[in-house]
């Protein structure tokens, strides 16, 4: 190879390196804005760790579950016991109403014979 083809070729080289690296570097910019922003996103004015206010959120939260399911548990049972003391009403009337059909059918057949 002469001499100005070796020229040419280390210059495109260089020219290939030199944009790889502001590429890198225009890259590099973005991740640090990225990163700053998060930064401010996680840390803004908290004065308490992130995650241990979460956390404790999340028990406060359970806890407002909890006393609910155990608030509509009890009153499911209730419900369930004043349906379970309806039922055995009607089977009463049911019983009730079974025995004077029969009376008065009785009754009937005692005044047709």
């Amino acid at each position: 190879m002469t001499e100005g083809v070796l020229v040419t070729i280390i210059t495109a080289g260089q020219a290939i390196i030199l944009a790889l690296i502001g590429l890198l570097g225009v890259r590099l910019g973005k991740v640090k804005r990225d990163v700053s922003a998060a930064r401010w996103q996680v840390e803004n004015t908290h004065d308490t760790n992130m995650r241990e206010e979460n956390d404790s959120r999340h028990a406060e939260t359970k806890r407002w579950i909890d006393d609910l399911s155990d608030n509509f548990t009890d009153q499911i049972k209730t419900l369930a016991k004043d349906f379970g003391g309806m039922r055995a009403e009607i089977r009463g009337d049911r019983e009730a109403h079974r025995a004077l059909a029969d009376r008065v059918t009785h009754l009937e057949r005692k005044k047709d014979s």
